[in-house]
């Protein structure tokens, strides 16, 4: 083997664990949103169909497209199928933090899915290449399962009720200061 490779063999499983953290936060999206279901009524005025909007324009977005993204990251690269649906997923996730409709959220919702489905088969595909011994990739491919499955059984409490205690748009941009939405000094002592 060359330098190149022999680096990349021994991160094999730093390697493993950004692609776990990758799925992490798009198994998570699913769940975590139910959290701030009450804020998004509250803040959005958002009926109840809106409510199920929000919560299913990730779901229906990331299912329709997942065997597409899959193999669109075949055609054209795994590595670059990854960085797009994070950067996708990331633009969504910004977005939905600067939505003012229900419309808004659902749209940026709709975007964190079509990120998802490329992030999702991307992360799998690149295991399968960096563990090429068979033993090793079976322990890889069963911690990659254990993520996902522990991500969709147990979302992490602090960040859902971080989530539902600051409420979904209390902390806004205003000029070169982050002030409440009501005009009051940011909570941190920005500005």
């Amino acid at each position: 083997m060359n330098d190149i490779t022999d680096r990349a063999y021994s991160r094999r499983w730093w390697t493993l664990g950004v692609l776990c953290l990758s799925l992490l936060v798009i198994v998570v999206d699913t769940t975590i949103v139910n959290v701030a279901l009450p804020t998004f009524a509250r803040d959005l005025h958002a009926s109840s169909s809106g409510l199920q909007w929000i919560v299913d324009a990730y779901t229906l977005t990331f299912a329709a497209l997942l065997l597409l993204a899959g193999a669109i990251a075949d055609r054209y690269g795994r590595h670059h199928a990854l960085a797009f649906g994070l950067g996708l997923f990331a633009f969504g996730s910004l977005a939905a933090a600067f939505t003012q409709t229900t419309s808004e959220l659902i749209a940026a919702r709709a975007v964190m899915g079509v990120g998802g489905a490329f992030i999702m088969p991307a992360t799998l595909s690149i295991i399968t290449a960096v563990f090429t011994d068979h033993a090793e990739r079976t322990r890889a491919i069963g911690l990659w399962s254990a993520v996902s499955g522990f991500g969709r059984r147990n979302p992490p409490a602090p960040p859902a009720s971080w989530l539902a205690v600051l409420a979904f748009r209390d902390v806004r941009p205003s000029g070169n200061r982050w002030c409440s939405t009501d005009g009051r000094r940011g909570r941190w002592g920005a500005g």
